[in-house]
């Protein structure tokens, strides 16, 4: 696996989609949704991140960074 070391990289779009699983029934597969459950799905490369709650809030990789950035700074001021 080759390290991220450029910021842009870690900046791709995101969105949740819904969850979706096969079941045979008779002998037929049907596709269903997952109920109170979504993915995280990059929308760069198409490849899912995870799965979570319908409860889980989404924020964009620009956003999770402002936070962290913010969290950091507080910290470091403060001391």
């Amino acid at each position: 696996m080759t390290r991220i070391t450029n910021i842009d990289d870690l900046m791709f779009p995101v969105e949740l989609r819904p969850v979706y699983t096969g079941i045979k029934i008779e002998g037929r597969t049907s596709k269903i949704e997952v109920p109170n459950n979504k993915i995280v799905i990059n929308n760069k490369s198409g490849k899912p991140l995870g799965v979570v709650s319908n409860n889980y809030k989404l924020i964009t990789n620009h956003e999770g960074y402002r936070v962290r950035k913010t969290m950091l700074y507080g910290i470091v001021w403060f001391r």
